[in-house]
């Protein structure tokens, strides 16, 4: 089970490549839909150095709802 605080990857119905992200809220699944989870995406950073912020339709940049079906997790961090 995913929990608020887990390092994910977060997929894409349009086939784009997975992105991580940290879990910050959680709507749990009901009878009538899965889980809904609240993400924040990690700051990518471009060839030239600088952080650009993944645009999304919340109020927080690099953050979204995404269904459970997408999120892949939860992964350790490893150094």
């Amino acid at each position: 089970m995913i929990q608020i605080g887990d390092r994910v990857q977060v997929g894409s119905r349009i086939g784009a490549d997975p992105a991580w992200a940290v879990v910050v809220d959680v709507i749990p699944a009901n009878d009538y839909r899965e889980a809904l989870y609240r993400v924040r995406f990690d700051i990518p950073v471009n060839r030239d150095g600088r952080r650009s912020e993944i645009v999304t339709i919340t109020p927080n940049p690099n953050e979204c709802w995404v269904d459970e079906g997408i999120v892949f997790g939860p992964f350790l961090e490893q150094n």
